[in-house]
C-alpha cells in the first residue's frame, strides 16, 4: 500500500502524456512490467523519475 502513490503518479504522467484513460495507463504499466521482467513499482518509479 505504501508504494501506491508512486504507481498513481506514474498513471497520471502516462494519462497526461498519452491522453489515455486510467485503465489504459494501468495496462501500459502492467505490460511494460511483464514484458521487461521489472516489478511494477520499479517501472512506475522510472516513469516518475523521467519527468523530473
Amino acid at each position: 500500500m505504501e508504494r501506491r502513490p508512486v504507481i498513481d503518479m506514474a498513471r497520471g504522467v502516462l494519462m497526461a502524456t498519452w491522453s489515455c484513460t486510467e485503465d489504459e495507463a494501468w495496462q501500459m504499466l502492467v505490460w511494460v512490467s511483464q514484458h521487461s521482467y521489472i516489478k511494477l513499482h520499479d517501472v512506475a518509479e522510472a516513469v516518475v523519475a523521467a519527468t523530473q
